[in-house]
């Protein structure tokens, strides 16, 4: 998805969210946007090619944390149960 928006869009969401929720923006989406890497359309972003060939990653060296599934959807399920006990539904 990062692709599709542009890695700069990413990274304005990101710091965004990371204000908002207390966390750190992923360093290898600040590297990216400081070497110019605007996104797939100019065929330099996570995906090689441009937008015909979305299914060829380049490899990224970066670890994932073990709980990055959980750090991602947590703060959305919190505000989600936020929102239904304002009765913003």
């Amino acid at each position: 998805m990062t692709d599709v928006v542009g890695l700069d869009v990413s990274l304005h969401v990101g710091r965004v969210l990371a204000e908002a929720f207390k966390r750190r923006v992923p360093e290898i989406l600040v590297k990216l946007v400081s070497r110019k890497n605007s996104a797939a359309r100019a065929g330099r972003g996570f995906t090689c090619g441009g937008t015909a060939n979305r299914s060829r990653t380049r490899s990224v060296q970066f670890a994932v944390p073990a709980d990055l599934e959980d750090r991602l959807l947590l703060p959305m399920l919190n505000e989600a149960v936020a929102c239904l006990r304002e009765g913003n539904h």
